[in-house]
């Protein structure tokens, strides 16, 4: 045998390592990601882990259902040609798609692995192997009776948020699965679900509820890919280690070129509503009624830049966090010409005392802002000495703006519901692309972890709008809005911090 025909069989084997390794060997268009190669080693390990349970979240268009439906069977039979799966899908006309399309690798490829066709197989939904494995492809609610499985392989089991959110469908595609698909399970057969999240009853988060986590003692393994990381939607860290804010590569972009990445997902962001970012972008689901207000009147009340008429006020709004790890809420908010509150910018984060200080002073001086509003309720007046030394330590393009404090009174619940109040009045919106603030607005219940940057909107909507709120908190400096009317002009002068 010549050398060459020794290094394309070594290849060849090498690439049944994994799925994606095999899908990058055989296919020349197959592009390697590092999202692609996370799933595929999941993939991999679940295979050959008897009873493991495997669950994937992450943005349509990516490049998962083809790993995962379509190479990842080939996969499995071409290192074990008796093993029996089961692929489904949202729809039986998908799911025989991706059968006949395993098997037109099997027929291409499968000589290489000593894989073939069982004579007389023919239908592209249920084929076989000498070897006694195959592929069973089926739409959720078909019958899959008398085939069992050794492997499930459940992609993506809504077609559209219509379905996702009809509670008749959903409760049809639980009892599917629930009665039909996991019960022709073979003794230690491995589960792998993937696809994205339309709904907080979603059955991959149901099997996860009632089987726990790996990481709290439960039996799935947990891989959640948001487009954009977010250390909220990920408190175990991010699966690709990414930082806060870092872009899912995209098998269509170069590898590596992180610009475009973040165009693509920025249109992505601004051509969809808020609520479908969250769950279908950012792997993160939640109920249509929020606690605050619904997403519906989240999405009436956001509007785009260009949107936002001219500033009578510029303010810069802050919650201060009880220790380095918790959020820090850093809003900028405009009163606009038109009456009404606009939040144009969110530098929220969790960062130490050391850090949110300048933080906000970069905010003041970006967006020209004439007062700082601070709440005082952890810290006290301590709280302000530390963004007048920030301001102090650099040469800055304008004077210091006036620090007014506010302390919050009652619970943040009753302050935020007349703010609430006013965004379905559409006198408090919010600028798009805020995602993270929209998200605790349509998110956030008592008794959970205080969200800084809703309480920062809050601060600004009270302070700008002058609402029925206002008992709520004791401020200080001037009570009338029309003492504060615009900005000051270039040549007038103000004491720094008055």
């Amino acid at each position: 045998m010549s050398t060459p025909a020794v290094s394309d069989r070594i290849r060849d084997m090498l690439a049944l390592n994994a799925p994606h390794l095999t899908a990058a060997r055989l296919e020349p268009s197959w592009e390697l990601r590092d999202h692609t190669r996370l799933i595929g080693e999941a993939l991999a390990t679940a295979a050959s882990t008897p009873g493991a349970r495997v669950a994937i979240s992450c943005p349509p268009q990516v490049g998962k259902s083809q790993l995962s439906a379509i190479w990842a069977p080939f996969w499995m039979l071409a290192r074990s040609p008796g093993r029996r799966i089961i692929t489904t899908s949202y729809g039986t006309d998908l799911a025989t798609r991706n059968g006949r399309a395993v098997r037109a690798l099997v027929r291409d490829y499968g000589a290489r692995y000593g894989l073939e066709l069982e004579h007389g197989t023919a239908s592209a939904a249920e084929w076989y192997t000498p070897q006694g494995g195959g592929v069973k492809s089926a739409g959720v609610g078909a019958g899959i009776t008398g085939f069992p499985a050794d492997v499930l392989l459940v992609d993506d089991v809504y077609k559209n948020r219509a379905e996702a959110e009809s509670p008749a469908t959903r409760e049809a595609v639980w009892e599917w699965l629930s009665g039909s698909a996991l019960t022709r399970l073979a003794p230690h057969a491995p589960v792998v679900m993937i696809g994205t999240l339309w709904t907080p009853d979603d059955p991959m988060l149901r099997l996860i509820d009632r089987e726990g986590r790996i990481e709290d003692g439960g039996r799935w393994r947990v891989i959640t890919l948001p487009a954009l990381a977010d250390r909220e939607l990920t408190p175990h860290g991010d699966p690709l280690g990414r930082a806060d804010g870092e872009p899912l590569p995209h098998p269509m972009i170069p590898e590596g070129d992180v610009e475009a990445l973040r165009a693509h997902w920025a249109d992505k962001q601004t051509s969809v509503l808020p609520r479908d970012w969250e769950s279908l972008y950012q792997c993160n689901p939640s109920p249509r009624e929020g606690a605050l207000v619904s997403w519906d009147v989240i999405e009436a009340a956001t509007v785009a830049p260009s949107a936002v008429p001219h500033a009578v006020r510029t303010i810069v709004t802050v919650d201060p966090a009880g220790g380095g790890e918790d959020e820090v809420g850093i809003t900028v908010a405009i009163l606009g010409a038109d009456d009404c509150c606009y939040i144009v910018a969110d530098a929220s984060g969790a960062m130490p005392v050391t850090e949110w200080p300048d933080r906000v002073c970069d905010q003041a001086e970006e967006y020209q802002a004439d007062r700082i509003v601070l709440e005082t309720n952890y810290g006290g007046q301590l709280t302000v000495q530390p963004i007048r030394v920030a301001w102090q330590a650099r040469e800055r393009t304008c004077m210091m703006p006036a620090i007014h404090t506010v302390t919050a009174k009652r619970g943040k619940i009753l302050r935020a519901e007349p703010i609430a109040q006013q965004m379905a009045m559409g006198r408090f919106r919010i600028v798009r692309g805020l995602t993270k603030l929209a998200r605790q607005w349509a998110s956030y219940r008592p008794g959970q972890p205080s969200p800084g940057r809703l309480d920062a909107s809050v601060y600004a909507a009270i302070d700008l709008l002058r609402p029925p709120a206002g008992h709520l908190v004791r401020q200080s400096g001037p009570r009338r809005i029309e003492q504060i009317v615009r900005p000051p002009s270039p040549d007038q002068r103000r004491i720094p911090g008055r």
